[in-house]
């Protein structure tokens, strides 16, 4: 569509009639737009490659007042909603301080340099590497910053 998105289209469409239905049809599978259709309402998401028989079946579903979201696009938003768990239960083992001192080190700022920015002492730096790498059960840098990602502390572009 040019000129608006789907998620847009949703919010004009339930707000100018509110007992329209709304499925969308998209190519996208990200939890992130899924989620804003749900937010805008929509009351059923499949994708562009579902099968004939999966888009009657959302069409029927949602025509008798049932919503429809497919198997792909429930798979994304259960994925998001696991990675949204861990990056909790990631982020409970360490304080703000050490999130803070984790995305330093992430970024390639030396102890010296964390310290600077943090107004703290290098030793007080090293102290929160070692708790950091204590709690999470890295054993280096590598593994650190592996485990930051895997556990959405950080993106990486």
């Amino acid at each position: 569509m040019s000129g608006i998105n789907g998620v847009e289209l949703t919010r004009r469409v339930k707000t100018a009639y509110p007992k329209i239905r709304v499925l969308v049809l998209s190519m996208h599978n990200e939890a992130e737009f899924i989620r804003s259709i749900m937010e805008a309402e929509g009351e059923g998401y499949i994708l562009k490659n579902s099968s004939a028989r999966e888009i009657l079946a959302a069409v029927d579903l949602i025509l008798n007042d049932a919503t429809h979201y497919g198997r792909e696009v429930m798979a994304a938003m259960v994925n998001q909603f696991s990675s949204d768990r861990s990056k909790e239960k990631a982020l409970a083992l360490l304080s703000d301080r050490e999130v803070e001192v984790l995305r330093l080190i992430i970024e390639e700022f030396s102890s010296e340099a964390i310290a600077q920015k943090l107004f703290i002492s290098k030793r007080t730096v090293d102290a929160h590497r070692a708790n950091i790498l204590g709690k999470t059960g890295c054993q280096n840098i590598i593994s650190l910053i592996k485990y930051a990602v895997r556990n959405n502390i950080i993106k990486i572009n």
